[in-house]
């Protein structure tokens, strides 16, 4: 059992691609704080190889990975690495916060869009038409 006021604006949507059971939304009505994640991307176009080359080149590695296990000297691989990507590639920060996954393009996005609008046409008015425009 749910308390009243909990779950607000439920719809029936389009079947999901070529299913006869149609989809469900609704919001769920809760406090949470969400803050702006940030994540620090690297902008390896930008940065400065050569450099980057001499550096990681000038590391004693012998010295460096001497007595270490296998997990040790993956940490101090990983740490000189960043080191270096924090001397000699740019980076920028961006917010996280999207309503899509970063890897999906624009125009999956925008046919996902149009696709639901469509059903929405045809769901309001049931025209064989709208229904065919939809698939």
């Amino acid at each position: 059992m749910s308390e009243d006021g909990v779950v607000e604006d439920l719809c029936v949507i389009e079947p999901l691609v070529n299913s006869d059971n149609c989809m469900v939304t609704f919001t769920l009505c809760c406090n949470t704080v969400v803050g702006c994640s940030v994540l620090e991307r690297y902008m390896f176009h930008k940065g400065d190889s050569t450099n980057m080359r001499n550096f990681l080149a000038c590391v004693c590695w012998g010295d460096v990975f001497n007595s270490l296990d296998a997990d040790g000297m993956w940490k101090k691989f990983h740490g000189i690495l960043f080191e270096a990507f924090h001397k000699f590639v740019s980076a920028t920060n961006k917010c996280a916060n999207r309503n899509f996954p970063i890897w999906m393009p624009r125009t999956a996005l925008k046919s996902m869009r149009t696709k639901a609008n469509l059903w929405k046409k045809y769901k309001a008015s049931k025209s064989y038409n709208d229904l065919v425009e939809y698939k």
